[in-house]
């Protein structure tokens, strides 16, 4: 047996218990537990409260406030903080996936709205497939009319770099293009 397991009720046996949130979710047995233990890092086991604000912050690069903000607004629950007597707040690995989670879902210009939406729907499933379909239906087609603006936004960045060279070795060239671009492009 490595280091760090403890026996298990089965001889030659290794267990594992995955634990999220209140529940366990067990492998083959459901007594069967295992413990990874890495030297010189806290021991602790998903869903334990094992990290301040300021450890939660700099490993996901936010900002403090940031992380209360998303608290206050209910985007975590008692899985993923718990506050001590003295107030100090205490976050759980499931913090950092919920956040990790936040990140993407911002970056895909979900509104603080949605992401409750989202998040309510993960923790209860209260969607049918066809909403949940349709919500992502509707996502992808404004990342595409924001990526259509970006390709905008570029070609005419593009454009700009040019005629500045152009300008730069041939300034009649520079006007003739710019002359073009106004017809093409009154505004």
């Amino acid at each position: 047996m490595s280091r760090g397991m403890r026996e298990s009720p089965v001889p030659f046996a290794i267990f594992k218990v995955r634990f999220t949130g209140n529940r366990k979710v067990c492998g083959q047995f459901p007594w069967e537990l295992e413990i990874g233990l890495k030297l010189g890092s806290r021991n602790t086991i998903r869903g334990e409260m094992n990290m301040k604000i300021q450890e939660l912050a700099k490993k996901m690069g936010l900002s403090v406030h940031t992380i209360r903000f998303y608290e206050k607004e209910g985007l975590f629950d008692s899985r993923h903080v718990q506050r001590e007597k003295n107030n100090y707040r205490h976050y759980s690995d499931e913090a950092v996936e919920r956040l990790q989670m936040i990140k993407k879902f911002q970056g895909l210009g979900c509104s603080l709205a949605e992401l409750k939406e989202i998040f309510q729907d993960k923790d209860t499933n209260t969607k049918t497939n066809q909403q949940v379909i349709d919500w992502i239906e509707q996502k992808k087609k404004e990342i595409e009319q924001k990526k259509a603006e970006y390709d905008q936004i570029l070609e005419t960045l593009d454009w700009m770099i040019e005629y500045r060279k152009v300008l730069m070795h041939d300034p009649q060239k520079a006007e003739t293009m710019l002359i073009a671009r106004k017809a093409i492009s009154p505004h």
